[in-house]
């Protein structure tokens, strides 16, 4: 099962699939879901993912799936504008621990591409 993440403004930016592969908009995986933990190819912890949002190292919220209750005011999602046509990622890194920010029902100041620029992002 894929569910599309919608960032602040409503726009699917990026999917998540069954396997637990975080992939961008042009189908290349960009971080690796393992117990909450979003890491990158390294196995750094780059953000967290929790109740259907996404968020950012400091607990602030970058994105959240379609349906998702909260106290923070969200945008009316759009039709994404990509087909999800995931490219098989090869390998899952090896989790780094590392500790668990206080999750805030704010928007991160950080976007989407700041977080996951280390990867194939763009």
């Amino acid at each position: 099962m894929r569910r599309f993440l919608f960032d602040k403004h409503g726009h699917a930016r990026l999917y998540l699939t069954g396997a637990g592969v975080l992939y961008n908009h042009h189908n290349q995986a960009v971080a690796w879901l393992q117990n909450q933990q979003l890491l990158d190819q390294q196995g750094n912890t780059i953000a967290w993912f929790d109740n259907n949002f996404l968020y950012a190292p400091d607990g602030s919220v970058l994105a959240f799936i379609k349906g998702s209750n909260s106290s923070l005011s969200l945008p009316v999602t759009q039709k994404p504008a990509f087909v999800a046509s995931p490219v098989p990622a090869l390998f899952f890194p090896v989790l780094r621990p590392a500790q668990r920010p206080v999750f805030r029902t704010v928007w991160s100041d950080l976007s989407l591409d700041e977080v996951f620029s280390g990867g194939q992002y763009g």
